[in-house]
């Protein structure tokens, strides 16, 4: 007997409700075939492409769930609901100008699509146009005044602009929508910026950490590995960041600095090959070096496994853009965390963190999901070749005034909070003829800051604006300052290697959490811990008393200058040979059937 296309529509939709979507298609399709003007078998085809492309995009399979999506507006172009998942999956494989038409392309057919609207916010963001973001997470907030996310990302955007009045505000809404001390949705890096209880930290990785695992769970994709002594060890390094970026700044000789008779080094990509001089230098240091944006993640984990990876290092952790989900297939027998985020994972299928005795106390190795393994020295790798521009600039060159105190604050905007610009004006004001010179953003976050300035009665013109330079000219420029000013809650990290190394000065003040700590570890490996305090009033007293006594910070530029060619902050080549002690602990404890383990080397 001959089914009509009536019939299939509605075997299909009852094969459909029990989630058999593979046959369900199969029948839509039958159903169409027969009468290609049956309107409810095009609409119910374009609803089961959609549900299963959403089923394969949650399990890592983006081929899959591409095609289906494209399927689905094939048969039903005016379908907001699979432009919002194209574009969810088109963020997900680093296409972000695409996934903002899909978004807009909704909000087009569905106006009041909150969900559109928050994930058009999120696309902007990543591609920082920070502005149309804003309007975008504004605009979600109108149409849902109880959205979490919408909340925590607005405040998040505003941090970079300095806009801690309006930050303040949104900030009582959201404990009157959530008054939990977690709040939902809020991303580990996000959480590190504004909290260093390291007890919230490792709760709010806990949970992405396990969401992060979900995918490769569903999924028939298991790897097993042999347990034998191997001469060389396969090493492989997972990044979003091999470009022009602040971790490869700090990482970029890594690669070539490995023993080749004892290690062979991958390099695995998945971010923007930028053509810069860090992404050709990383991958010619490689002895294999693959990008792998293309791969969907179980793609990408087999890779990783047939390359016989014996230990994977990811260096990117909960920062944008981040792949975990790889990891979260297991495709190598240990993996590591390190560098890129400054915090724990929060997942199970991490093996361990790299990190050193400053940032994590034995107290808190409770607070991290991997085993710590405690370097010697600091945690960060630096490059003791990194070129200064020999360019002689002057202080007119940058609006700097001829005599008076330079303190320089070249962190990221979003680092700076209320409470430390309260101290550096404090310092303005203690010491006269001193400025401020912060490095560029934009033109709102400079408003902001001299806005900020005014209110707690300093000159706006004493905060002055560094320019953005290539990177050897802003190394060059910092002999122009006369001290350092680091940020509190979120310190700077690759910022603090780069005042040192320019012979700069640095105070920071010593946090709580890991990210808060990364300064203080930066001094103790350059020899310097008297430039480190634990508590407002004293960074700023040493702030101001060393910008009174000249004498004083020559003595301690002259410390800085011995220490960068003795202390171990800046020997490149003894990090990687530590480094390599510690995977080589790594795989015998492995191979001795001992499970992770707290390594610390002497």
């Amino acid at each position: 007997m001959t089914l009509s296309a009536q019939d299939r529509n509605r075997k299909a939709i009852a094969l459909a409700n029990t989630g058999n979507l593979d046959r369900a298609i199969e029948e839509f399709n039958q159903a169409y075939r027969l009468d290609p003007e049956y309107q409810d078998a095009r609409l119910n085809l374009a609803v089961a492409y959609n549900n299963r492309g959403v089923i394969f995009q949650e399990r890592g399979f983006y081929d899959n769930s591409l095609a289906d999506y494209k399927n689905a507006l094939r048969f039903n172009p005016c379908y907001p609901e699979t432009f919002n998942n194209l574009g969810n999956l088109l963020v997900l494989i680093g296409k972000l100008d695409e996934a903002v038409k899909c978004y807009l392309a909704s909000i087009k057919l569905n106006p009041g699509s909150v969900e559109s609207y928050c994930n058009l916010g999120m696309a902007y963001k990543d591609l920082g146009k920070r502005n149309e973001a804003i309007a975008a997470y504004k605009k979600t907030i109108e149409l849902d005044p109880e959205n979490r996310l919408a909340y925590v990302f607005l405040i998040n955007l505003l941090r970079y602009r300095c806009e801690w009045r309006t930050i303040k505000k949104l900030e009582k809404k959201l404990k009157k929508v959530d008054s939990n001390e977690l709040i939902a949705g809020e991303t580990p890096f996000i959480n590190i910026t504004r909290s260093e209880n390291v007890r919230e930290n490792f709760e709010v990785a806990r949970i992405w950490g396990k969401n992060m695992g979900k995918p490769a769970s569903l999924v028939n994709l298991k790897f097993s590995f042999q347990k034998r002594k191997k001469k060389i060890l396969h090493i492989g390094y997972l990044s979003n960041d091999f470009r022009n970026h602040a971790v490869a700044h700090l990482d970029v000789r890594l690669f070539e600095l490995h023993n080749r008779s004892a290690f062979k080094v991958f390099g695995y990509s998945y971010g923007e090959d930028d053509n810069s001089y860090y992404r050709k230098y990383i991958s010619k240091s490689c002895d294999k070096f693959l990008d792998v944006r293309r791969m969907d993640n179980a793609e990408a984990a087999k890779t990783i496994y047939n390359d016989k990876v014996d230990i994977l290092v990811d260096l990117t952790g909960h920062t944008r853009g981040n792949r975990l989900e790889i990891c979260a297939f297991k495709p190598a027998p240990l993996q590591v965390t390190w560098l890129g985020f400054p915090g724990t994972t929060g997942a199970s299928f991490m093996d361990y963190i790299i990190a050193d005795r400053v940032l994590i106390p034995k107290k808190h190795q409770k607070y991290y999901s991997e085993k710590v393994v405690y370097m010697q020295g600091c945690y960060q790798i630096t490059d003791n070749t990194q070129v200064i521009s020999d360019k002689i600039y002057t202080r007119a060159d940058f609006g700097l005034p001829e005599r008076g105190v330079i303190f320089a604050a070249f962190n990221q905007a979003y680092k700076i909070e209320p409470r430390m610009f309260d101290i550096w004006m404090e310092i303005l004001k203690d010491v006269s003829g001193s400025v401020l010179w912060q490095l560029e953003s934009d033109d709102e976050t400079t408003g902001n800051l001299k806005k900020e300035a005014r209110v707690r009665g300093v000159d706006p013109e004493r905060v002055i604006i560094a320019p953005r330079l290539n990177k050897s000219e802003h190394l060059a420029r910092h002999k122009l300052a006369d001290i350092g000013l680091d940020t509190y809650i979120v310190n700077g990290h690759t910022t603090s290697s780069d005042c040192l190394w320019a012979g700069l000065p640095y105070i920071t003040l010593m946090g709580s959490h890991f990210a808060s700590r990364v300064a203080a570890s930066i001094l103790t490996a350059a020899g310097l811990p008297e430039l480190i305090t634990h508590g407002f009033q004293e960074y700023k007293n040493l702030v101001v008393h060393l910008a009174n006594h000249p004498e004083e910070l020559l003595q301690l530029r002259l410390k800085l200058k011995s220490n960068r060619l003795t202390y171990p902050l800046f020997d490149t080549e003894l990090f990687v040979k530590n480094l390599e002690k510690v995977y080589e602990i790594m795989w015998e404890r492995y191979l001795g059937g001992l499970k992770p383990g707290i390594i610390s080397l002497p």
